[in-house]
């Protein structure tokens, strides 16, 4: 099977998928990889196999394109309270099991309270941090328990959309980073019976929401009839949150021979209120729309100083 073709180049953009309760992230990644036999194929966050939802792939020249895309996650969770397993979710083994007290509906929100915003979470023994070279998973299948330091998370709304005891429903969106096993968890101690994730659900990532996402088999099905394309995402809509600055192909082509572009204020109004101590990262585009380059502009007297980071464009 030849590999797919967009506008004369080989397919980069993003494909969203809704992966589906069982396969790994990389099983998802490996999927697609063999059926298009497109070597560059990567995600953008790990899912745990028993969470299902939104992955969001990038493909072609869009893996260098990852750490510009924004990183926030929605979640779907159900917490089974009265349970706690050695995974924090419903994976692992049962380490212990109390009584659920009859509390109220009140009463769990106001345990939820106590994890919205920043917060700390020691992130569970079976995830893919390290510890002295080695991934926490790989030790835990040993049987080997090590102390974990606190992470800095942002949990920036947490809503319990149910309570029907044992089961708290909830509508979680963190930064990228969070562990929901964790949260359920540390949500189960602070109500004093323990407990663990019993299903999960990603329904966005960043600017990609679950409706834009396809299983497995309808993304095998559009690959099949040669239309896998009219779901890709070109990369200027992938970062299409980001300030742009129009350049013409000459422009262009200076900022391929290395040196920096001097462009003034009234060229690139996006810009305006950036500040300019602490500017983020634009895009720059060109005459036809495609995405030539990220930046982070520097300023300058009435202007800004526009060096590519990342070129994702050098011919056209």
């Amino acid at each position: 099977m030849k590999t797919m073709e967009l506008k004369g180049q080989t397919t980069s953009g993003i494909w969203v998928m809704d992966k589906p309760v069982g396969p790994t992230s990389h099983d998802v990644v490996s999927f697609v990889r063999s059926r298009s036999r497109i070597q560059r194929v990567g995600h953008t966050g790990t899912l745990d196999p028993l969470g299902s939802g939104v992955l969001v792939l990038a493909v072609g020249k869009a893996t260098r394109l990852i750490e510009y895309l924004q990183d926030d996650k929605e979640y779907e969770a159900e917490v089974l309270l009265g349970v706690t397993t050695d995974t924090y979710d419903a994976a692992g083994k049962v380490v212990t099991e109390k009584p659920v007290p009859p509390f109220t509906l009140a009463e769990i929100e106001a345990a939820c309270a106590r994890f919205r915003g920043a917060i700390q979470q020691v992130p569970p023994m079976v995830s893919a941090k390290r510890f002295q070279g080695q991934r926490l998973y790989d030790l835990a299948r040993k049987g080997v328990e090590v102390e974990r330091k606190p992470i800095d998370v942002t949990i920036s709304k947490l809503q319990v959309l149910g309570w029907e005891s044992p089961v708290v429903k909830l509508l979680v969106v963190c930064s990228t980073g969070t562990y929901v096993r964790s949260l359920a968890f540390d949500l189960g101690e602070v109500l004093g019976c323990g407990g663990h994730l019993k299903l999960l659900k990603r329904t966005r990532v960043g600017s990609f929401p679950i409706a834009q996402a396809l299983s497995p088999e309808a993304w095998e099905a559009a690959w099949r009839a040669n239309k896998a394309s009219d779901h890709l995402i070109p990369m200027e809509k992938a970062v299409a949150y980001l300030p742009a600055i129009p350049v013409t192909y000459e422009n262009a082509k200076v900022s391929l021979s290395g040196r920096p572009l001097m462009v003034s204020d009234e060229e690139c109004p996006s810009l305006a209120g950036m500040d300019y101590f602490n500017p983020t990262f634009a895009s720059l585009l060109l005459p036809d729309g495609s995405l030539f380059a990220v930046t982070k502009p520097r300023r300058k007297i009435r202007g800004w100083i526009l060096k590519p980071e990342k070129i994702f464009r050098s011919e056209w």
